[in-house]
């Protein structure tokens, strides 16, 4: 080996051994854990329970669920107070069938359930005539999602 190249190896060790011996002495601290943000507590808003068996809510009480601003949500004794008038002998669990139809059963096989409160009373008759005959609806259950349609409309929030 040329005297050089000993001169090379030499001085890279030397580095090599002046880098280990400076990191012992020093030591460089971990850095701080993160300090977590202080959270405050939000009361979390209740979410309507959308299925048929959730009552409904009444907006005169304070301690119910908003009505959604779409107006689907599952019947209870306030729509059905709001109709039964018209519909003599009629029952929660029809209004019930309805929701359940039009929410989540045969008028949502081709399309998302449609915002009823923007429609007029009016004019749903003519719609539920025309879609229960595309969904096959029985003449019971074309009633059945009338009535709710209805009852949801009767109790709607002014």
């Amino acid at each position: 080996m040329k005297l050089s190249q000993i001169a090379v190896v030499a001085m890279v060790t030397f580095i090599f051994a002046a880098c280990a011996a400076s990191k012992k002495k020093h030591k460089i601290a971990p850095p701080a854990p993160p300090v977590a943000p202080a959270v405050t507590s939000v009361p979390a808003k209740p979410i309507p329970d959308k299925s048929p068996d959730a009552p409904a809510s009444s907006p005169a009480s304070p301690f119910l669920f908003s009505k959604p601003a779409d107006g689907i949500y599952a019947p209870g004794n306030d729509e059905l107070a709001a109709i039964e008038p018209q519909y003599k002998g009629l029952k929660l669990e029809k209004l019930k069938e309805g929701y359940v139809l039009y929410a989540q059963g045969a008028c949502t096989n081709c399309h998302n359930a449609k915002p009823i409160y923007p429609i007029p009373t009016s004019e749903w008759g003519g719609i539920i005539d025309d879609m229960s005959e595309k969904a096959m609806l029985t003449s019971a259950q074309k009633d059945a999602v009338y009535k709710y349609v209805l009852s949801i409309k009767a109790t709607q929030p002014k």
